[in-house]
């Protein structure tokens, strides 16, 4: 054999080594990039379920919150409406003094007068309860007007903020109501509230789906799952923030007198 064939013999023969030990840690390097992003997407995936259910809690917390003040304000009304049900007193008639003797006669006055204390004491108390009603009635109406209103001004501010007209929003509204939305006032008012409210509408008016998926369900945990992914999808609809420096200040001249090239600084200076 050859000098060339057995140096051709031995090129072949180390190449596939040489081939296999890069192939071997060009592997492993791939590996280890896998498997660190797949510790990365591991790590995402768990702080966003850690923040799902973060917010599901709260989300329950509040509805049990607000299901415990309706059924202790319903106990107060069926106990008022309980007390307005109540028989009223009955006063007996006049008694006739010719149909009985002075002793009977003084003691049907007595308890008749006692029964007349006795439904003028029942009257008053179910004014002061139907009073009470009206009045908490009002209250809570008043109290929810204010906070809707509140509501109402912060995401129309924040709206504007993101870009969103007044004309925009209303359109947005408008398929939002049409699809069904407005039967549910507490997830309206709870959508409006956020910060993105105004974000978030406008991504469920135009991907209706998701409003239908939302509105379905009667699982607080999926719910706020669901509405954290409404709000990530929404986040993509806010306005881009300008990179362009600000502009230049225009810095202009006058220091120069121009009818005597003189400096107004220097004005009735005597040169020598």
């Amino acid at each position: 054999m050859s000098e060339l064939q057995t140096e051709v013999a031995e090129v072949e023969s180390t190449e596939p080594q040489a081939e296999t030990v890069d192939s071997g840690a060009d592997l492993a390097t791939d590996s280890q990039g896998q498997d660190e992003t797949n510790v990365q997407n591991s790590e995402s995936e768990n702080f966003q379920k850690s923040i799902n259910r973060v917010t599901a809690q709260k989300y329950e917390q509040k509805r049990r919150a607000d299901e415990a003040e309706r059924q202790l304000n319903e106990i107060k009304q069926k106990e008022q409406e309980a007390q307005l049900n109540l028989q009223a007193p009955e006063i007996p008639p006049i008694p006739d003094v010719y149909e009985m003797d002075e002793d009977a006669y003084r003691k049907a006055l007595t308890e008749r007068d006692v029964a007349i204390q006795r439904k003028s004491q029942f009257d008053a108390q179910q004014m002061y309860i139907r009073q009470a009603n009206e009045q908490q009635r009002q209250l809570a109406q008043q109290q929810q007007q204010i906070a809707n209103q509140e509501t109402t001004d912060k995401f129309k501010k924040n709206a504007v903020n993101q870009g969103i007209d007044s004309t925009e929003l209303t359109s947005i509204a408008n398929t939002l109501v049409s699809a069904g939305l407005d039967s549910n006032p507490d997830l309206t008012m709870h959508i409006m509230a956020q910060d993105d409210g105004a974000l978030i509408m406008k991504h469920l008016s135009e991907n209706l789906g998701d409003l239908d998926q939302l509105m379905s369900t009667s699982n607080p945990y999926q719910a706020a799952a669901i509405l954290d992914s409404v709000k990530a999808k929404a986040a993509a609809l806010k306005p881009k923030q300008s990179q362009a420096p600000d502009p230049t200040p225009n810095i202009g001249g006058g220091g120069v007198d121009s009818g005597g090239n003189k400096h107004p600084a220097l004005e009735g200076v005597i040169y020598s």
